[in-house]
């Protein structure tokens, strides 16, 4: 019974690699330009493009799932801060959407942070009550933020019901990794 038991953790291991790397590979390198510069991001080739930007706002959008209601990704440039925006300032802005988010009811956690190549960003997630039923148009759990690159601030929120989930995970790594070539 080890043997076989051994065999099959082996197997699973060399499955969840084959499948890691398929998704690895299946991520494609998008450009897309902004009034800050272009946005160079891996996106999942199963995210539809959102136009227009929900919300009225300049930057990119993607969602996944019947209508948006799996996960939602959006990156808002926020070009009236100017460039000569610093890191301190861009966490400021993120612990006033933190704080904005709580005050809505949200259970929201402290604010984090994570740093790129080339830039820093400070985030929060937040949960709906439990066993709350959202809404068309809502989401059960998000994480959301700013990012900090090359003096220009961008604004992220990635949203999600629990069929998302998995979509929303690769969405925050699709973040991590962004790029912005400045003008």
């Amino acid at each position: 019974m080890t043997k076989s038991l051994r065999h099959a953790s082996r197997a699973l291991l060399a499955g969840a690699a084959f499948w890691l790397s398929i998704g690895d590979a299946a991520a494609v390198e998008r450009k897309f330009e902004t009034p800050i510069g272009l946005i160079v991001l891996d996106a999942d080739p199963a995210w539809k493009d959102l136009r227009p930007v929900p919300g009225g706002v300049n930057g990119i959008a993607f969602e996944v799932g019947n209508g948006g209601q799996a996960m939602q990704l959006i990156l808002a440039t926020v070009e009236e801060a100017g460039q000569n925006v610093d890191a301190q300032m861009v966490r400021k802005l993120a612990e006033e959407l933190r704080k904005s988010e709580a005050g809505e009811g949200l259970r929201v956690s402290e604010l984090k942070s994570f740093n790129g190549s080339k830039l820093i960003a400070f985030y929060y997630e937040g949960a709906a009550a439990p066993g709350a039923k959202p809404k068309r148009g809502e989401f059960t759990g998000m994480i959301a933020g700013c990012i900090y690159t090359n003096s220009f601030p961008l604004v992220f929120t990635i949203a999600w019901n629990d069929d998302g989930k998995a979509a929303a995970d690769r969405a925050f790594d699709a973040v991590k990794r962004l790029k912005i070539v400045s003008r």
